[in-house]
């Protein structure tokens, strides 16, 4: 039998010593990270009990937890779960794993509120939700209604399940289908009229083809290509929100969206005729979103 501590040498000295060769990107902290999410622990719990004994069928999760890693799974997929927003969010293979950087995404449609006064009850529309975690984390940090949309049904499913667990199922609505595809037969829950919504936000597929090919391993080989790649230059899902966005939005409203090539997708959103454009840097200085809106 094995104690905490005994797991945590064995998980080091595999990760530093029989990496995959596609998968340069393991370090020894995520064993302290398997270890918490299996025993149910905090780091300094783990820390704390280091001499405590692991039960055999718990050794047996770590094992195969470890193997899994070593292979190149991401970490979030072992575990089931990410927190986003301060927020837990399931999330499984086949379900794009949302990014710490996206949150910014979520903080910039927060001080949107400062427009509420224009809307007698703000809707916002999210596309591409994935597991839901941009919809969701607005939906708990204000009383709006937010419908949003993916094409994938394993993703619609997950974001769903995270809907109940936070308790916003009747806040959130999760329509399936390519973008604005479910809204066009006018069907739309919460509104009524032709001009549904105040906000809509999305972080869309953006990587390239040739940024493709240098993607991790963990990456390229495990989440789902549906949910990354954004064609031969990474604009395609831009041109169809800039262009089919317009039809949707309320006089004034905003449309935020995360990007990679930011320079290209506001001289698409100045083409459709989008105004009040502006680029904003992330914490690394690196331009990553763009607000724009619609007169």
């Amino acid at each position: 039998m094995k104690t905490i501590i005994d797991w945590q040498r064995q998980g080091r000295k595999l990760i530093n010593s029989d990496r995959h060769h596609f998968f340069p990107e393991a370090i020894p902290r995520e064993v302290d990270y398997i270890l918490s999410g299996i025993l149910g622990l905090s780091f300094t719990e783990l820390y704390l009990n280091s001499e405590k004994i692991v039960d055999e069928e718990k050794g047996r999760e770590i094992s195969a937890a470890l193997g899994k890693r070593l292979s190149g799974m991401p970490l979030q997929y072992i575990l089931g779960e990410i927190e986003f927003f301060s927020l837990p969010f399931h999330v499984k293979p086949g379900v794009f794993i949302p990014r710490p950087e996206t949150e910014l995404l979520v903080e910039h449609a927060l001080t949107k509120n400062s427009d509420r006064h224009h809307f007698s009850a703000p809707t916002i529309l999210d596309l591409c939700t994935g597991s839901g975690n941009i919809a969701l984390s607005i939906a708990k940090n204000t009383s709006y209604n937010i419908i949003a949309t993916d094409i994938s049904k394993p993703s619609l499913k997950v974001a769903r399940e995270n809907a109940i667990r936070l308790g916003l199922s009747d806040r959130v609505e999760f329509l399936q289908g390519d973008l604005f595809e479910p809204l066009k037969n006018g069907d739309c829950p919460f509104v009524d009229c032709p001009k549904f919504f105040n906000l809509i936000i999305s972080n869309p597929p953006y990587i390239t083809s040739r940024e493709w090919e240098s993607l991790p391993g963990e990456v390229k080989y495990y989440e789902p290509h549906e949910a990354l790649f954004g064609g031969e230059d990474g604009l395609d899902f831009y041109k169809r929100i800039s262009y089919d966005a317009r039809k949707f939005i309320k006089a004034r409203g905003h449309l935020l969206l995360e990007v990679g090539p930011a320079r290209a997708v506001a001289s698409i959103l100045k083409q459709d005729g989008w105004e009040d454009i502006k680029i904003m840097k992330d914490y690394n200085n690196r331009d990553r979103i763009i607000s724009c809106r619609f007169f």
